[in-house]
C-alpha cells in the first residue's frame, strides 16, 4: 500500500469498482483480473493472494463460484479461505504465519476463472 493512504481511503477506493473495462492476467496467467483486482493486488501489493487463488484452481475445477477471504490475526498471521457461499464450510483453508496485508479482513470472488471485487459482482 502506498505510505500516503490510510486503510479507510483503500477501501473506500475498492468500493468504487462496481464493473470492469478491461482484464489483466493473473501472475501465472490461469485467471483473468477485474480492474478492481488489479487495483487491490497493486496498491497493498498482495499479488500472493491471487497466486494464493490461482494455486488452488486445478483442485477446484467443478467449483465456478467462489467466495475468497483473508483474516489477519493480531499477531499478523492469517488464514484464507475458500467457500461456495456465505454461511458454508470452507473448501480451501490455508493459513499462513506472517502477512502484511493491510486490511484486517477481505473478500472477493472467483467465478468462472476471473478474480473480481464483490462491489463488481
Amino acid at each position: 500500500m502506498t505510505d500516503d493512504k490510510t486503510v479507510e481511503q483503500v477501501l473506500t477506493e475498492l468500493q468504487q469498482f462496481t464493473g470492469t473495462t478491461r482484464h489483466y492476467r493473473s501472475s501465472f496467467g490461469s485467471l483473468l483480473l477485474t480492474d478492481g483486482v488489479h487495483y487491490l493486488r497493486e496498491t497493498l501489493n498482495c499479488y500472493w493472494l491471487i497466486d494464493i487463488v490461482e494455486s488452488y484452481q486445478p483442485l477446484l475445477r467443478g467449483e465456478e463460484f467462489q467466495l475468497w477471504g483473508i483474516q489477519v490475526n493480531d499477531d499478523q498471521s492469517a488464514v484464507v479461505e475458500m467457500r461456495q457461499d456465505s454461511g458454508l464450510e470452507p473448501l480451501v483453508q490455508q493459513e499462513i504465519a506472517y502477512s502484511d496485508f493491510k486490511l484486517r479482513e477481505y473478500e472477493f470472488y472467483c467465478i468462472q476463472g476471473v478474480v473480481l471485487l464483490k462491489s463488481e459482482y
